[in-house]
């Protein structure tokens, strides 16, 4: 199983690293098995390379997701064994860092970098050699900052495409991935984002009203089949969980009346209300990331024909 760390910089449980000075593209850290680096150094790049989102501080969009990937492959130019007393072992090392999109494998941009290390074993010279990786490095900020021109580049160009396919991916009921590509988009491609904006809040506005719809059904089933206080009870929590401005609400409300009229006055439920408009819409924004955030973690990215190059 390929090894993956993401670094969380978001107040919604979402998924993303924010690399390079003034870098506002999130990227995923990914360094996955078939990287080249011996399985004890593994781990210590994924961290240098999650350093390098840390030291650059944090996007301005912090609720952001990403179809970008930060990763890495590494060739072993040379290692020789030098000396007995300690034994210390020295490499040389070709890096190669890449900027792609995680889920088509298209590279965005790549710089090699010629590192090494020395140690007492071949892991420390691994590490030693990594220690090279940091936010002065020359070779490193040309590659973010390459990486986010032809990035903001690409949604430019493809935004319209990318909310065509959300709207497409929406009727056919698929909304997590649809909001996944909407609230992808970042705030830097300012064209293709504001255009996104309302498109993703409209996506959500259709998941609640089919979600709503499917638990009318539900409700409706149960109390079908037990007209009792126990159907009651788990109809009426059904119910309660359907938004004021579903398209559903109203026959929500016929259903509520219908129970109530033969359980009696003392059974009753909240049904939701709406006490501050502008909260909730800002709380539904916040739901919408959440649901394309967590479509996107749990997808597995492509770097197999990256690395086959």
């Amino acid at each position: 199983m390929k090894r993956v760390i993401f670094a969380i910089l978001t107040i919604v449980f979402g998924i993303s690293a924010v690399v390079a000075q003034g870098i506002k593209i999130p990227l995923r850290v990914v360094v996955p098995e078939e990287s080249g680096v011996a399985t004890e150094s593994n781990e210590y790049l994924q961290n240098k390379l999650l350093g390098l989102a840390a030291s650059a501080g944090t996007a301005t969009d912090g609720q952001a997701i990403s179809h970008f990937m930060l990763t890495a492959k590494c060739i072993t130019e040379s290692k020789e064994v030098v000396g007995t007393a300690p034994t210390m072992y020295a490499m040389n090392l070709n890096l190669t860092l890449y900027i792609a999109n995680w889920m088509s494998g298209q590279i965005f941009a790549q710089n090699t970098i010629s590192l090494k290390g020395a140690g007492q074993s071949e892991t420390k010279a691994y590490n030693n050699a990594f220690r090279a990786l940091n936010a002065s490095n020359a070779q490193v900020n040309k590659l973010l900052a390459e990486g986010e021109r032809k990035i903001v580049a690409y949604y430019n160009a493809e935004g319209d495409n990318i909310i065509n396919r959300a709207k497409t991916l929406a009727v056919a009921k698929q909304f997590d991935e649809a909001l996944f590509l909407l609230a992808s988009i970042p705030s830097v491609a300012e064209s293709a984002y504001e255009k996104a904006q309302p498109v993703m809040t409209d996506t959500y506005k259709e998941y609640l009203d089919y979600k709503d719809a499917k638990l009318l059904a539900k409700a409706k089933s149960i109390w079908a089949a037990t007209q009792n206080r126990k159907g009651a009870a788990e109809a009426g929590e059904l119910l309660s969980q359907i938004e004021p401005d579903s398209k559903s609400r109203a026959e929500a409300e016929q259903l509520y009346t219908s129970i109530k009229k033969r359980i009696g006055e003392e059974w009753s439920f909240v049904m939701k209300v709406y006490d501050d408009r502008a909260q909730i819409e800002k709380q539904r924004i916040e739901a919408a990331r959440a649901i394309g955030v967590a479509y996107g973690s749990g997808q597995q990215p492509n770097t197999t024909n990256i690395f086959r190059r």
